[in-house]
């Protein structure tokens, strides 16, 4: 296959059908391997699904489902180009490793209960639930093959998998998420032939959508109540042999000993742990890092709010996902929050534009932190000023100095917030650049310290 597109270089067939095909390509800027999928542009109907399938991924940010990288046109075709999931058909996967399929099971049908939840929450229906369609690698599922989903209310479903589709898809009924739970159910009872999931089962796949499981998030919370005491006792189990047999090695493993206590002073050595064992590059990293941590529901309140605030805000800001900034932002208090915020931007941005600095001067002077984050706020752009040496604007700089006319109580960084406003206003004074005289407070409250007096007088020969 000859693309005309020169960035990608066609590598191998995955399939191919007669409006359709399925390839890898690689990425001849960055060498990465992607899925190309091509569609014929005369063929209505797929040409229709494509336009849907683009619509999704566009929406998708989530670690275990594709994202999308590309999209153009070739003379007889539409390209989609997606990220490449190296992992096995699950299909394919159950039959190659049937033992360790009866172990990871339960695991395996909840993680594909979340998936279809998370894309739920974003009000699209997956339709085309079946096997062929995930994907499973070093212990996670995968969902992909977006061609089939429609809008929460849509009626009309083309391109599915007539065997999986619930009663409704026969009719031009508007469809809702109870259709994506008749999928699941019945694609997934036959690994719980026995027991009382044979009941959980039968309420997923019933006739009648009103019968069946209204939402993803009471099906999970049912079949976790179905499971709990298998879960348990099991539970029970490993953790008592992986007591006894490391016993004396728990000390030194940094994961346990914060399971253990879920105290501050032990976070940081289990975080850096489990971070170090990730594998990819170092964003991939964090990315399974913080949905580790998250999915085993690791991070509590007192640590999400404790001095680990700022970086785990940071970590999740470099992981470039917006499911786990908000993760955090909703546990975190408010007071402290923006301050936060403000900070971790300052630091991680590789270059800062002067509308930056505008907003960041007009969020201090809104007064909407308390005094002591108000100055710490401050302490933080004068860095900046400093550091890169802007000059502020004949507005800002009124600004500027009204805010510090107003500091009038001690705090713990006021001295050092001091100190910096001093040296900026060396900073002005050399540029030629009419200022205010230094606010009275800042020359009659530190009189005993040297720094201060000393960069006063300095101010007082420049003038």
């Amino acid at each position: 296959m000859i693309l005309q597109n020169q960035r990608f270089h066609w590598l191998s067939n995955i399939e191919c059908h007669e409006c359709t095909r399925v390839d890898i390509v690689e990425d001849q800027i960055t060498g990465k391997q992607y899925i190309l999928k091509s569609i014929r542009k005369d063929a209505a109907i797929y040409v229709h699904q494509f336009h849907k399938e683009v619509d999704t991924l566009s929406m998708l940010h989530h670690p275990y489902m594709p994202e999308i990288v590309d999209v153009f046109e070739e003379p007889s075709t539409y390209c989609l180009v997606e990220t490449y999931i190296k992992g096995m058909s699950l299909k394919k996967w159950i039959s190659k490793h049937p033992i360790w399929f009866q172990i990871m099971k339960y695991r395996i049908f909840y993680e594909c209960m979340n998936r279809i939840e998370y894309l739920h929450s974003l009000h699209i229906l997956y339709i085309d639930f079946k096997l062929d369609n995930l994907l499973i690698d070093k212990g996670h599922v995968y969902l992909i093959d977006f061609n089939s989903c429609i809008a929460y209310g849509n009626r009309q479903v083309m391109l599915a998998s007539r065997s999986n589709l619930a009663y409704e898809y026969q009719n031009y009924e508007e469809k809702d998420y109870t259709s994506d739970i008749y999928g699941i159910g019945n694609v997934c009872k036959s690994w719980f032939p026995t027991g009382f999931l044979r009941l959980f089962f039968k309420k997923c796949i019933q006739k009648n959508p009103s019968k069946r499981f209204i939402s993803i998030q009471k099906m999970k919370r049912a079949f976790l109540g179905l499971c709990l005491c298998r879960i348990l006792s099991v539970l029970i189990l490993v953790f008592l042999s992986v007591y006894i047999f490391f016993q004396n090695q728990v000390e030194s493993d940094a994961l346990h000993v914060y399971l253990n206590r879920k105290d501050v002073s032990t976070f940081m050595n289990a975080y850096t742990y489990t971070l170090n064992k990730q594998e990819g590059d170092p964003i991939e990293k964090i990315q399974s890092n913080l949905y580790l941590w998250i999915e085993n529901d690791w991070f509590t309140i007192p640590i999400i709010n404790s001095s680990y605030s700022s970086f785990l805000l940071r970590q999740a800001i470099q992981s470039q996902n917006e499911v786990y900034c908000t993760y955090f932002i909703e546990r975190m208090d408010t007071n402290s929050l923006d301050a936060n915020l403000h900070l971790i931007l300052f630091t991680e941005a590789d270059t800062i534009s002067y509308a930056h600095i505008q907003d960041y001067l007009e969020e201090i002077e809104t007064h909407k932190l308390s005094y002591n984050d108000e100055i710490d706020s401050m302490n933080t752009l004068l860095t900046i000023l400093l550091n890169r040496q802007i000059v502020l604007e004949k507005n800002d700089r009124d600004r500027f100095f009204q805010l510090h006319a107003s500091y009038r109580k001690p705090c713990e960084k006021m001295e050092d917030t001091i100190y910096k406003f001093l040296e900026y206003y060396l900073f002005l004074q050399n540029q030629g650049i009419e200022i205010p005289s230094i606010p009275p407070y800042y020359e009659e409250s530190f009189q005993d310290n040297e720094k201060i007096q000393l960069l006063i007088q300095y101010t007082r020969r420049s003038i």
